[in-house]
């Protein structure tokens, strides 16, 4: 989650410097950093829990069938390459597993408590890169914003 967080706010932070003249020019006209702020923050926001919801949607109907034919691969070369013990019997490590118990085995579900656990790291992680990044181009005057 360090990983993903950091990333996260890297994209954030990109995003605003790419915004900087945009920010200059709202500046100039007057509008109150707290307003430019407010602005910049809701919109981050609002695209990030759009892209969650797509992201918990569709990931269900990608990974689950990714999941069962990776299990069904390694069962199916699991007892294609065995070995056999003194009396000659096969034995591999998933001998006593059928598909349906080893995909029932390696379910992933993803609770409410999760999802939303998740939802709100990500925002936290987007509200702190989004105003941080707003103070270091806030701290400018607008002239120099739009000069640069």
């Amino acid at each position: 989650t360090a990983a993903f967080a950091l990333i996260l706010s890297l994209i954030v932070l990109w995003s605003l410097k790419n915004r900087k003249r945009e920010t200059g020019i709202y500046m100039s006209l007057g509008i109150e950093k707290i307003k430019i702020v407010l602005q910049q923050l809701l919109e981050t926001t609002m695209v990030s829990l759009l892209a969650i919801a797509m992201a918990i949607i569709f990931s269900g109907f990608i990974a689950r069938p990714i999941q069962n034919k990776m299990v069904r691969d390694t069962l199916s070369a699991e007892t294609s390459t065995y070995t056999t013990d003194d009396e000659g019997n096969p034995i591999t490590r998933f001998s006593s597993l059928t598909p349906e118990d080893a995909l029932e085995m390696f379910k992933m579900n993803l609770t409410a408590n999760e999802a939303v656990m998740s939802v709100g790291l990500t925002v936290m992680v987007i509200m702190v890169a989004n105003i941080a990044g707003s103070v270091i181009i806030l701290r400018e005057k607008p002239r120099k914003i739009l000069l640069s």
